[in-house]
């Protein structure tokens, strides 16, 4: 299976966010329009319609209708936001955890690197000069 720009036709309900994003960065690195349009197989109009939004709001403009965005986290109220720091909390004791697991692991493998190189002999040495 190709991807879009193997020539594919993506299904109107493929014109996701990431998709308008990498052809409006494609049309912003000079790639030509016309070409772009053919390859994916959408109108014309349609990519400049994508470039002009992207360039008056950003990758916001390019946001198609649905479900709104949740709230910054300015606007949540104070239950979530204790919540939030609670939750801040646990996952820095995790990681806390996970980096001293890390560290007596490191530790472990340098002793058996050290026992395993005590463990094989040594190594011949060719005599210098002819063999």
């Amino acid at each position: 299976m190709g991807t879009v720009f193997e020539g594919d036709a993506a299904p109107a309900a493929a014109h996701s966010l990431l998709l308008k994003l990498v052809v409006v960065a494609r049309l912003e690195a000079g790639e030509r329009l016309g070409t772009l349009a053919r390859r994916l197989k959408l109108r014309r109009q349609l990519l400049y319609d994508w470039r002009d939004r992207f360039r008056r709001g950003g990758a916001d403009a390019l946001r198609g209708p649905g479900r709104p965005r949740r709230p910054p986290a300015s606007t949540m109220g104070v239950r979530d936001l204790g919540h939030a720091r609670q939750r801040i909390a646990e996952l820095e004791r995790e990681l806390i955890e996970r980096r001293l697991d890390l560290d007596l692991l490191q530790k472990a493998l340098r002793v058996q690197r050290l026992m395993d190189d005590a463990d094989r002999p040594p190594r011949r040495l060719r005599p210098r000069g002819r063999p």
